[in-house]
């Protein structure tokens, strides 16, 4: 074999000598930085999932109780209403000045209230007394602001007087409900005509019926709720007080979640699965505009508590908390959400950072194999140079 095939071969040897090394040192790398990245990432997730779920927990205890609390308020307002003395009082003034007007009261009362009302629909509260100068008039007059400052003190949309035979005395707001009959008027069909009947058939002193949210024509056909307690005298039931609600209140306390960011939602949903709050997970459509029904909001109508990852109603995956809302014999679902991509953001982060560090990592070993792979440098013998005399012996 010649000596350039030798060299050849030794330079061959050589390079795969190198080779070998990177490939062992960054195998070993890799297989180090990957158990390493596959540990990290899971303890992140572990952990983030954990804490994220306590989070849901707190903020769906934050609304569940914003909205008990709101609607305790109704039932202790409504409860000191009625027991008060001037109530009753009050009830039976309306009666007395209503039933002077005679058979035609209700269309002189709309016509002095409504058709005449010199102020626009949304301010016909304003009126305080109309032209005619009736005894109605002057009873009105004496209650009104002090009704108009309680609806407003407290977000209700209107307030209602209603005799026991079920005619409407008084309202603030003056809509197309006032002085009719809820038993054989134009609105008798209504919710909330069926909340006065529950008063007047089944309701005791103190006690209370809830009409759910439903599209109220009177109201434009918005969402309307009709909370009302009777108002009783010594033979029995004498009318009724009953408050009309809006929705803006239960959106305000569901709108709070922005503390989980931009994806975070809160809502709660009725047992027709449409929602009671128009809060952020509808955009722009208000209560009773979106129907939900999810994992999440069914097991939340079905009593039961708790954390899962699920598709919303827009087929993206969250983490959703869920309990039930109960009150006066009517079930809520809360519910409060978080898209799952926006929990992954840090992990995602995290996995960018192992990657380039891995990387980094390998090309390192790589580089070392190169240099620790070179094969070591030959001894060199130098003989001395020998003239021919030390060739004699």
């Amino acid at each position: 074999m010649s000596d350039d095939q030798l060299r050849g071969k030794g330079r061959y040897r050589w390079f795969n000598n190198r080779l070998a090394v990177m490939a062992a040192l960054g195998l070993v790398a890799f297989a180090s930085t990957a158990s390493i990245a596959i540990l990290a990432v899971r303890d992140v997730r572990a952990t983030n999932e954990a804490r994220m779920h306590d989070h849901l927990r707190a903020e769906l205890a934050v609304h569940r109780n914003a909205v008990k609390a709101y609607l305790g308020d109704i039932a202790d307002n409504l409860e000191s209403l009625t027991e008060a003395p001037g109530s009753l009082t009050m009830l039976k003034e309306f009666e007395m000045v209503a039933s002077a007007l005679g058979q035609d009261a209700g269309v002189r009362l709309q016509r002095a209230y409504i058709d005449e009302n010199p102020n626009s629909p949304l301010r016909r509260d304003d009126l305080l007394r109309s032209g005619e100068n009736s005894a109605y008039d002057a009873v009105h007059a004496r209650y009104h602001q002090w009704l108009r400052d309680l609806v407003k003190e407290h977000d209700y949309y209107d307030l209602f007087v209603v005799s026991g035979s079920g005619d409407i005395l008084y309202t603030v707001h003056k809509r197309m409900d006032f002085a009719t009959s809820l038993v054989d008027g134009p609105f008798a069909d209504t919710e909330l005509a069926d909340t006065f009947a529950q008063l007047r058939d089944d309701a005791f002193p103190g006690d209370l019926v809830f009409g759910d949210f439903v599209a109220y024509e009177p109201n434009d056909g918005k969402p309307a709720a009709f909370v009302g307690m009777p108002l009783m005298e010594a033979d029995g039931f004498a009318g009724a007080l009953i408050v009309q609600l809006r929705t803006r209140p239960f959106g305000a306390r569901m709108d709070t979640a922005r503390a989980l960011g931009e994806s975070g939602k809160a809502y709660l949903v009725g047992p027709d699965r449409l929602t009671r709050s128009g809060s952020r997970v509808g955009g722009n459509q208000d209560a009773l505009g979106l129907r939900i029904d999810t994992p999440s909001v069914e097991r939340a109508l079905a009593g039961l508590s708790g954390v899962q990852v699920i598709n919303d109603h827009r087929g993206v995956s969250v983490f959703s908390a869920h309990a039930p809302l109960v009150w006066n014999g009517t079930s809520w679902a809360v519910v409060v959400e978080i898209d799952h991509a926006a929990v992954d953001g840090p992990i995602r982060e995290l996995m960018t950072r192992l990657v380039l560090g891995s990387g980094l990592c390998i090309l390192l070993a790589a580089l070392l194999g190169w240099v620790v792979g070179a094969p070591e440098p030959r001894a060199r013998v130098v003989l001395p140079v020998l003239g021919d005399d030390s060739l004699d012996v």
